[in-house]
């Protein structure tokens, strides 16, 4: 009898302690810490100076006080780097042992999504500017619908850049929207409101400053939003326009749209989500009626380029 209570209040005991590692190695800290602590007021107070027993104990002290600080400072660091770097070995393990360091570091970054878009909807209208149709006006939109992944709040802060236009044309920038309902009033920039924030550079390209445009508007953390962005350009009867991806997009609908479709020959080419060896092209022929057109692209991910081409159609 006097064996099994002892046994179940071995068990009791055993229940109580804490379960969770963090708090087991919490307390490991603070216990070295009390007892570095305990330690030199001991050897200070208690002990005779200079005697063995002070400085063993000392020794002892300032052991447990490195160790205390060590544990607190430096191996949760360490330890969440072998695990990044452990969990990445099986991956590529896994998957490729073969590669290459440079690019495990590229897809490395890839992984590091801090937004995601679930949708980037796009509109390319095409309208001609003189009455030879020797000069396009191309209008361009995006609406995202994205979503802060990040642990910090998103505050938008890069350079959406729109290309030179022709023949002593400019490029205008129409329209910038940022909304992220019960966070933050709606931001609806254009016009003269959106003058100042755009930049012009040398070679006739615009981008807008979204860091001073947003000003103190910033995205909480797992929160969606939604931005747009419009744009102006004239170019040639023969063009092209390449549209770069910074994030992942699951869905990328695009529209083409405007009298001038009736005249054109137009391209969208983008790359195939199989294998993406080559490009999944889109090619709409010029018809009597210009008829806005619709096609879902499919999933985009960060540096990939969806490439819009024109010219005159064949008669």
């Amino acid at each position: 009898m006097a064996r099994s209570g002892a046994k179940s209040t071995w068990l009791r005991a055993r229940s109580v302690w804490p379960k969770s590692a963090a708090v087991r190695y919490v307390g490991g800290v603070l216990l070295l810490l009390t007892l570095g602590i305990a330690g030199e007021l001991v050897a200070s107070l208690l002990l005779e100076p200079g005697s063995a027993s002070q400085e063993l104990v000392r020794g002892l002290s300032e052991a447990a006080l490195v160790s205390a600080l060590l544990a607190a400072l430096v191996d949760p660091y360490l330890k969440r780097r072998l695990q990044d770097d452990s969990g990445w070995g099986a991956v590529f393990g896994y998957l490729n042992p073969k590669a290459p360091p440079e690019l495990r570091e590229a897809l490395r970054e890839l992984a590091d999504c801090r937004r995601y878009y679930t949708e980037s909807a796009w509109t390319a209208h095409f309208a001609w500017h003189n009455n030879e149709k020797t000069i396009l006006i191309v209008t361009l939109e995006c609406t995202n619908t994205g979503i802060n992944l990040d642990s910090k709040p998103y505050k938008p802060n890069g350079r959406p850049w729109v290309l030179a236009s022709c023949d002593g044309c400019r490029t205008e920038y129409l329209r910038y929207t940022l909304s992220c309902p019960g966070h933050f009033p709606p931001l609806d920039a254009k016009d003269v409101s959106l003058t100042p924030y755009v930049v012009r550079q040398e070679d006739g390209s615009i981008y807008v400053e979204e860091g001073r445009l947003v000003g103190h508007r910033a995205i909480p953390p797992g929160v969606s939003f939604e931005t747009l962005k419009a744009a102006r350009m004239y170019r040639h009867a023969n063009g092209y326009v390449p549209i770069h991806h910074a994030k992942f997009v699951d869905r990328l609908p695009f529209t083409l749209t405007g009298p001038a479709l009736k005249d054109l020959e137009l391209t969208v080419a983008h790359p195939r989500q199989e294998g993406r060896r080559f490009p999944e092209e889109w090619k709409r022929l010029a018809t009597a009626v210009a008829n806005p057109e619709t096609r879902s692209l499919g999933r985009v991910t960060p540096g990939q380029v969806t490439l819009l081409s024109w010219s005159p159609a064949k008669l």
